[in-house]
């Protein structure tokens, strides 16, 4: 599925939902500014998201796409996230089902799927499920290579977490918080090389949220002697279309 796809599908899911007063739809549009031990050089990166939320269910998908890196496939990754809430009295939780697809290159593409439990009150968000991880050749790769025997490499119950911390209460009209997490936007990391990010919220609106996040990756970040593997900014606007 290419990324022209993605978008034109997610454009038509928020159209056709959006006379459903009852629901509620997002769309984020953002944009990550970064570097890694592996991108060799800078890198562009392109996202969008939609959300559709009807009573204690939501189902998000999105798409992302490299304008600038040193990749010639572009990197697409494309997301399908469920969502089901539990108002367990004054202490929602939220369960999800999380599917991703991210071809990293022309030979190789990745999958990742999982479920998630997510705690949340004024001032902090805790995350914690488990992911199931494959690698294999693309079908170019087999061709191009007459490979007989595509063996995938598999990774079971891969731990995934996320632990933010808010100044302020979720809806305020602005915030600023620090997140450890080793599953962000697209990206699913190993358990031991989590992303450290602060994260920065404005609404100049009710319906609009604009953000600016700056992260910081180790590679093995309980070890002290470790090298950094990365930094990424990234900036972008979220709207609540119903609101």
């Amino acid at each position: 599925m290419t990324i022209k796809r993605i978008i034109l599908f997610i454009f038509a899911f928020a159209v056709l939902i959006r006379s459903e007063l009852r629901a509620q739809v997002e769309c984020s549009q953002f944009y990550t500014f970064g570097s890694t031990n592996v991108s060799e050089g800078f890198y562009i990166k392109t996202s969008l998201t939609g959300q559709y939320t009807y009573r204690t269910h939501t189902i998000g998908i999105g798409g992302q796409i490299d304008l600038l890196s040193s990749s010639e496939n572009r990197s697409p990754v494309f997301d399908v996230v469920y969502t089901k809430r539990f108002p367990i009295e004054s202490f929602p939780l939220d369960a999800s089902a999380f599917f991703m697809y991210n071809r990293y290159s022309e030979r190789m593409y990745e999958t990742d799927y999982g479920v998630l439990a997510s705690a949340e009150r004024k001032h902090w968000t805790l995350k914690l499920g488990t992911s199931f991880r494959t690698f294999g050749l693309t079908k170019q790769a087999v061709e191009d290579y007459s490979v007989t025997n595509a063996s995938k490499i598999r990774e079971n119950f891969n731990t995934v977490y996320s632990l933010s911390i808010r100044l302020k209460p979720k809806d305020h009209v602005w915030n600023i918080g620090i997140t450890m997490s080793n599953c962000v936007n697209f990206l699913i990391l190993q358990e031991t090389n989590p992303l450290f990010y602060i994260e920065t919220r404005y609404q100049p609106k009710k319906a609009i949220t604009l953000f600016i996040d700056a992260g910081y990756m180790n590679a093995g970040a309980f070890n002290l002697s470790v090298n950094p593997f990365g930094y990424y900014f990234k900036t972008g606007i979220q709207w609540k279309i119903n609101s």
